[in-house]
């Protein structure tokens, strides 16, 4: 008996090795990286500009073109909170803020390759929360940018010229959106307090306190004509303001927290509200339209009959004006 099984486990353990050695696969032991699917977004602020999104992600600010960073503006041990960019077919500007309280003015137009062409300090007491650049016309010309601090004062700087213009102070705490007029040499920003303000950058006075939101003013935007506003905020109403006298016309009650805001036509707005997309007619006041969007809307930016948006689940959605339809889609985060 013991003679037998020893023969049968001889035979078993050949019979392994010889398909072994014949199986066995030939592989390489040495590869080399064709493409590296990393994260593009995880949460924070985004900006658009034709097919970029310039995404901030650890401390830097990703341009992401067809789901892949193509460059990257960074500086070493010395973050970028918050950013902003205008830009046209002859040139593209981002403007950074950082954790040092340094601003830096970067010039994109090869996005491939952008670079630093000025810094300054921007002798905000505290962190940089938001950041405006707006073009004058007219006699006034140039190039303006308005800082919002998290210690509650707003700070304009003629980047042209290259000179500190102004410094507003208000008893609020956080800056929270920042709107120039577009006809008018007028500046309005809005705070996590509820308060709301305009500017005059001619005389450098306060022209109006605009008391009616009482959580923070997440967005302002001015009708094409410049005649009238609308803001929203958290306390999930929306104002409509009339702008020569900077008088509340009236509030609309949109039944849920507003995190963005684009304006389509005279007071024709699209709303982030929740996981939807709401068109409002402020005028009568109704709701037009919605659309689902899957999950909680973060943020919400408007092109020429586009409109983008990013959602809790870290993606970035491309969405037609006229239907709500999403377009397109980049997962911003695997």
């Amino acid at each position: 008996f013991t003679s037998t099984r020893e023969k049968f486990s001889t035979s078993v353990n050949t019979t392994q090795v010889s398909k072994g050695v014949r199986m066995k696969p030939k592989v390489s032991t040495s590869f080399s990286c064709v493409k590296t699917v990393e994260s593009v977004y995880t949460g924070g602020q985004v900006e658009w500009f034709k097919d970029m999104a310039f995404t901030l992600a650890r401390g830097a600010v990703n341009v992401v073109r067809k789901g892949e960073v193509i460059s990257m503006l960074k500086e070493e041990e010395d973050q970028i909170i918050s950013f902003t960019l205008a830009g046209s077919d002859t040139e593209v500007t981002v403007v950074t803020a950082h954790k040092s309280g340094l601003v830096r003015i970067w010039d994109c137009l090869v996005v491939e390759q952008p670079k630093v062409i000025r810094t300054f300090r921007s002798i905000h007491n505290g962190a940089i929360s938001v950041l405006g650049l707006h073009t004058l016309s007219g006699s006034h010309s140039g190039t303006v940018l308005a800082t919002g601090g998290t210690e509650g004062t707003v700070k304009v700087w003629d980047l042209t010229s290259q000179y500190f213009t102004h410094n507003f102070r208000t008893s609020s705490t956080v800056c929270s959106t920042l709107t120039f007029h577009p006809h008018k040499l007028l500046l309005y920003g809005g705070f996590s307090t509820g308060g709301l303000f305009c500017w005059d950058l001619t005389n450098s006075k306060l022209v109006q306190s605009m008391e009616a939101h009482f959580s923070v003013v997440t967005a302002f935007s001015i009708t094409p004509c410049g005649l009238k506003g609308v803001s929203c905020g958290r306390d999930a109403v929306c104002v409509v303001w009339d702008l020569t006298s900077h008088s509340k016309v009236s509030t609309v009650p949109v039944f849920s927290p507003v995190e963005g805001m684009v304006m389509m036509d005279s007071l024709k707005v699209v709303l982030a509200t929740g996981d939807k997309l709401a068109v409002w007619d402020l005028n009568t006041p109704a709701k037009i339209s919605e659309a689902e969007m899957g999950c909680d809307v973060t943020s919400l930016r408007g092109q020429v009959d586009t409109l983008h948006c990013t959602t809790s689940d870290h993606n970035l959605l491309t969405i037609s004006q006229t239907n709500l339809a999403v377009t397109g889609c980049t997962v911003g985060n695997n």
